[in-house]
C-alpha cells in the first residue's frame, strides 16, 4: 500500500512540474499562432504602406506592369524560400506588399 502511495505521489508530482507546463506552452503558442494567421489585418508594417494613396498604389502597379516585374517588384522567375518574400519564417512575421516593394525601391522608381 506504501508503494501505491508512493507511486501516486510521483505520477501527481511529474504532471504539475512536466506535463502541465509542456501543455500551457502549446496553448499559448497555438493561440499565438491562430491570432498571427487569422487576426484581420495582422502584418507587421515597416514603412507604413498602410499611409500610401490608393494613386501611389497604382502607380506601383502600373510601374510593375510596364517593366516586367512580378508582382513583388522583383524580376520575373525570382524565387523565395517558403514562396512568398512576404513572409519570414525565422521570426514568423508578415509585411505587406506595398511595405516589401518600398523596402526594395526605396528610391521609388515609379515617380519617375
Amino acid at each position: 500500500m506504501r508503494e501505491l502511495k508512493i507511486s501516486f505521489a510521483l505520477g501527481v508530482l511529474f504532471m504539475f512540474l512536466v506535463i502541465v507546463p509542456a501543455g500551457i506552452g502549446i496553448y499559448y503558442q497555438w493561440t499565438k499562432l491562430i491570432q498571427e494567421f487569422n487576426y484581420p489585418g495582422y502584418e507587421l508594417s515597416l514603412n507604413n504602406s498602410s499611409e500610401l494613396s490608393k494613386s501611389e498604389k497604382l502607380e506601383i502597379d502600373t510601374w510593375i506592369a510596364e517593366n516586367g516585374l512580378n508582382k513583388y517588384g522583383d524580376p520575373l522567375g525570382t524565387v523565395y524560400t517558403g514562396g512568398t518574400p512576404l513572409f519570414n519564417e525565422s521570426t514568423g512575421q508578415k509585411i505587406s506588399r506595398y511595405d516589401y516593394i518600398l523596402m526594395r525601391h526605396p528610391d521609388r522608381p515609379w515617380r519617375k
